[in-house]
């Protein structure tokens, strides 16, 4: 019988050094496979499980030609052990990201535990687009979730997205319930859900949770573009441009007067 720490998982990438996927400096896992497609999405080749070959040219920015690689918890932690100097030295640690980590939850606990077992800091940067028993079932080994909040309303959800949100917010509530330490994350995208209706939906059910406080708003930007036309994919923002820093005050002040921790960023 195979133990977790044998489980195999399919990631896409791997950085080090990162700075903006939690507290700190972490390395950053990007497991592959997400059960939503945001039209906005910054990592493309992250969505299908599994791996896959990706069609246009090859580039020194974009040398791969197949998204996906099959590994082991043992090859991982090799490589979040390699810098644990820094973070203790800053309070970092592992955050495992996405395409969405819970998809490959046997794999994603393994790592977690072995994380604990070696008293590095974890991060599980999510949609929060599963089922209550899988996000319980990890949840008491990570120390930090990076939530996602997009669109408030149901429909126009699924239009940007392609699922539900309800489970999303569902299991928002029961993780604050469950006193899990949870920040929110907004990723602001210009005529899609900056609108003054949908921030104020945000801000008033973040803060009737009882324990989640901060907030992060992420300006949405374009680099992603480059890489949608690099593997021949098409790309429904493909004119759209990033937020300005005068609307990105706006919305972080509008958020604020509920009595919310806001930062532009993250």
């Amino acid at each position: 019988m195979k133990t977790k720490k044998n489980i195999q998982g399919i990631i896409f990438d791997l950085q080090k050094y990162s700075i903006r996927d939690g507290p700190g400096i972490r390395t950053t896992v990007f497991f592959k496979g997400c059960p939503l497609h945001c039209a906005w999405c910054q990592n493309p080749e992250g969505i299908k499980p599994g791996t896959e070959k990706l069609s246009g040219q090859s580039s020194r920015r974009y040398p791969r030609r197949i998204a996906g690689k099959p590994v082991s918890v043992p090859e991982v932690m090799k490589e979040i052990d390699k810098d644990r100097i820094f973070y203790d030295l800053s309070g970092g640690g592992a955050t495992f990201s996405g395409g969405e980590p819970l998809m490959q939850p046997d794999f994603l606990e393994g790592l977690l535990r072995s994380c604990r077992r070696r008293g590095i800091r974890t991060a599980v940067d999510t949609s929060g687009y599963t089922i209550w028993p899988v996000l319980n079932g990890i949840r008491k080994f990570t120390d930090l979730f990076l939530y996602d909040l997009k669109i408030m309303d149901p429909a126009a959800h699924k239009r940007y997205t392609g699922c539900d949100n309800i489970p999303i917010l569902d299991n928002l509530k029961r993780l604050d319930k469950c006193g899990s330490r949870v920040v929110v994350r907004v990723p602001v995208i210009p005529g899609i859900n900056d609108f003054r209706a949908n921030i104020e939906k945000i801000g008033r059910f973040v803060a009737g949770l009882s324990k989640v406080r901060q907030l992060d708003l992420l300006p949405y930007n374009s680099l992603c573009r480059e890489k949608y036309h690099r593997f021949s994919r098409s790309y429904r923002l493909d004119k759209l441009k990033p937020p300005t820093a005068g609307s990105l005050n706006k919305i972080r002040d509008r958020l604020s007067n509920f009595g919310l921790e806001v930062e532009i960023g993250g």
